[in-house]
């Protein structure tokens, strides 16, 4: 066999071995997940701005939200059939990635979106006795209830993020935009001035509802309970209430002396409000010898 037929063969093999690893390439990437960059599902969170405070732990900006995980549910649009059956996001690296991998777009059709967070459900979220049911979905109008302890320090808030009708067409490059709502009322009592002879020793928020019901397309319902909420008796202290016309029972007891005397009363101030759903209220106290007076002003914010 001459050169020529040797170098012909080498080349026909050559060929025929670039063929095949082509071939072989070409098989696997259709059993791979579509192309990211037009096909994976990415999201965007954010959250109503407010302002800081202390006690009850509030997600108050975009900062805090990035410190927490939530979990996102996506439906088939406009039914309850899960197409990502709770998937636990995270911040890192500047972007909110699923904790269990990539998720991608259906070919067609829309999702419809659903998020909360913290990830695990508070206990005061109490829709049902099985923890997974505590919030239950109907279709893009998620609901809950809740029972609100009165000693709210280890409380941490709970908010939610609803979008509907996404699709790959219109969200697919830019990503899908999960606007975090707070679903409660926040109070913030702050102690202001006091004589200086004056000791505050209890403060008494009454006849406060920490029970209702809530859904997203209808805000809250069944309002109810009688308790009381006991603010710290100096600094500030921040609650989360279920919204409800609450009748602005305040009371302070203090103590001071007077001439031989040792004064001890309660005062008491009304200051009737209705807390709406993601506003702030916040009341300063003044409390003096047989006076309190409660400052509202710029006390309300959206938040």
């Amino acid at each position: 066999m001459t050169t020529n037929d040797n170098i012909y063969k080498f080349v026909l093999f050559l060929i025929a071995t670039l063929v095949a690893t082509a071939c072989s390439k070409d098989d696997a990437s259709t059993s791979q997940p579509p192309s990211p960059d037009n096909n994976e599902i990415q999201l965007n969170a954010d959250v109503w701005r407010v302002m800081e405070g202390t006690r009850a732990t509030t997600i108050d900006n975009d900062a805090a939200l990035q410190a927490e995980s939530f979990m996102c549910y996506a439906y088939n649009g406009g039914t309850t059939t899960p197409y990502i059956d709770g998937s636990e996001v995270s911040y890192a690296a500047g972007e909110w990635t699923f904790d269990d991998g990539k998720h991608y777009w259906p070919m067609s059709g829309s999702l419809d979106f659903f998020a909360y967070m913290p990830a695990t459900i508070p206990i005061y979220i109490t829709d049902m006795s099985d923890v997974a049911s505590q919030v239950t979905y109907a279709a893009g109008n998620p609901q809950f209830k809740c029972v609100l302890p009165t000693d709210q320090s280890s409380v941490q808030e709970f908010i939610c993020a609803v979008a509907t009708g996404q699709n790959k067409a219109a969200q697919g490059a830019s990503g899908v935009d999960l606007t975090f709502q707070h679903p409660f009322a926040r109070i913030n009592l702050v102690v202001g001035s006091i004589t200086s002879n004056v000791t505050i020793t209890a403060i008494r928020l009454t006849g406060v509802q920490n029970t209702g019901s809530y859904t997203h397309s209808a805000g809250w319902s069944s309002q109810s309970g009688s308790v009381t909420y006991t603010p710290a008796t100096s600094g500030e202290t921040t609650f989360i209430v279920v919204p409800q016309d609450w009748p602005g029972n305040i009371e302070v007891d203090a103590e001071w002396d007077e001439w031989d005397q040792h004064i001890s009363q309660t005062l008491t101030a009304t200051k009737a409000t209705t807390w709406v759903a993601g506003y702030s209220y916040t009341y300063t106290l003044s409390v003096s010898k047989y006076a309190l007076t409660v400052d509202v002003n710029k006390f309300t914010e959206q938040w």
